[in-house]
């Protein structure tokens, strides 16, 4: 009677896993795409869009991503670990990472578990389902990341190197997503309500930058692990670093609400002459974007400047400038539209984000109108008339704004202008 229970059981979980096989080769053929998917032609990436049922029903907590980097390779190997929390029981977990990436293993709460990959996509498997609450996933993999190549527009890794021959990396992932490196669920809707946290290993004569607060680093055998983490939410297109051979510059600044908060310039050393400029423009920037939008966001961690080899993007705590150096004199003060502008997205798209791309206007338009009340400040009303003149006549464009609701990054930035139509409009609204 014994063994007839234990076959009868045998038989009930069989029978579970040939349902959950045939289950997930239905799945797997819905998210079939082109021939181009199987090579590394990534034109076809986007993000944003369509929210999916089985990803609907996950609230992302928090992202640990543990990485070694091998510059001579190109390539990086390591963990990912996101916690998240299920609104009902699924059979299911969906996640994302392109498919240039091979996932080794893949553990739920400790426990291994089956999971297939398919295209951009990492299908976790249970015969038995994943209880509605918490589940905290592991998952191990390596490979090649895609070269960017038009960063920041067209993301992905930058492997280059500094005039002195030292090697430097940056990494540019809005428009395709953090699944470009590390696997994440790749909608704004989304960002992880306890932060994030990073552990990049590189070699030991090479520093890397990131989000939040530096931990600790600990160096073995000529190479170096930094733990970055923030504990406040974030993008994950936000979540990335940056490689150099740097030299970190530290100040402090005392916001609008009396709060010191720590200025740090990850500067490449062979450009250090250029540190304690910039840092003051990244002072006097605050006092002009906190006059109009309240005080700095992250006051808990850092206001962060990185220097890297392509234009800059809004990476929080952690903005990034080129290392061209290129000032304007406005009433014969100096100036950086691109070091501003980047900055003025901590307020509107770090702390202010769009939860559907279709909104991005807000993000790109308030940002360029901050650019108008830089004018405004430094150059008075006559400055300030003519960029919202320029604003005005930019936008003029047969396409909306916003393209409809559950939009991708494509369709956003496709012929809307985003920036110059979304500032007149916030001109017209403060009017």
């Amino acid at each position: 009677m014994k063994s007839k229970r234990i076959k009868t059981n045998f038989d009930i979980h069989l029978l579970k896993l040939v349902t959950m096989i045939i289950f997930a080769s239905h799945i797997f053929a819905a998210f079939s795409q082109n021939d181009s998917v199987n090579a590394r032609d990534l034109t076809y990436l986007t993000s944003g869009g369509k929210l999916l049922p089985l990803q609907a029903i996950m609230d992302i907590r928090h992202y640990s991503i543990a990485l070694d980097v091998d510059i001579t390779k190109q390539s990086i190997r390591g963990s990912a670990t996101v916690s998240l929390n299920l609104s009902k029981k699924t059979d299911t977990i969906l996640l994302d990472l392109i498919h240039l990436y091979t996932v080794t293993r893949i553990k739920v709460n400790q426990k291994a578990v089956v999971f297939h990959q398919k295209d951009d996509k990492i299908f976790i498997l249970s015969p038995t389902g994943f209880e509605t609450g918490n589940q905290k996933v592991t998952i191990e993999y390596y490979g090649i990341p895609p070269v960017a190549v038009k960063p920041p527009w067209d993301g992905g890794f930058t492997w280059t190197k500094d005039i002195n021959g030292n090697d430097w990396v940056s990494i540019n992932i809005q428009g395709e997503g953090g699944k470009m490196y590390f696997p994440c669920k790749d909608h704004p809707s989304d960002e992880p309500n306890e932060g994030a946290e990073l552990k990049i290993t590189v070699p030991s004569n090479l520093t890397v930058a990131g989000p939040g607060l530096l931990v600790n680093v600990t160096t073995k055998n000529n190479m170096s692990t930094y733990n970055w983490n923030t504990n406040y939410t974030i993008s994950n297109y936000c979540i990335v670093f940056n490689i150099g051979k740097y030299k970190v510059v530290k100040d402090e600044y005392t916001t609008i609400e009396g709060t010191k908060v720590p200025v740090e310039y990850y500067v490449l050393e062979v450009d250090t002459m250029y540190a304690k400029k910039v840092i003051e423009l990244k002072k006097r920037d605050s006092r002009i974007l906190e006059k109009y939008f309240g005080e700095y966001p992250w006051v808990k961690e850092k206001i962060g400047i990185a220097e890297v080899p392509n234009s800059g993007m809004e990476h929080q705590t952690m903005i990034t400038f080129d290392n061209k150096f290129l000032f304007k004199q406005i009433n014969g003060q100096t100036y950086s539209a691109n070091l501003f502008h980047e900055y003025a997205h901590e307020w509107w798209a770090n702390k202010v984000t769009n939860k559907d791309w279709a909104h991005m206007w807000i993000q790109e338009g308030l940002a360029t109108y901050a650019e108008a009340l830089a004018m405004l400040e430094l150059g008075g009303e006559d400055a300030y008339d003519e960029i919202i003149a320029r604003h005005r006549r930019g936008s003029r464009s047969r396409k909306a704004m916003v393209p409809g609701d559950e939009a991708t990054v494509e369709e956003v930035y496709s012929g809307g202008n985003i920036y110059g139509k979304g500032s007149f409009l916030c001109t017209a609204c403060a009017i």
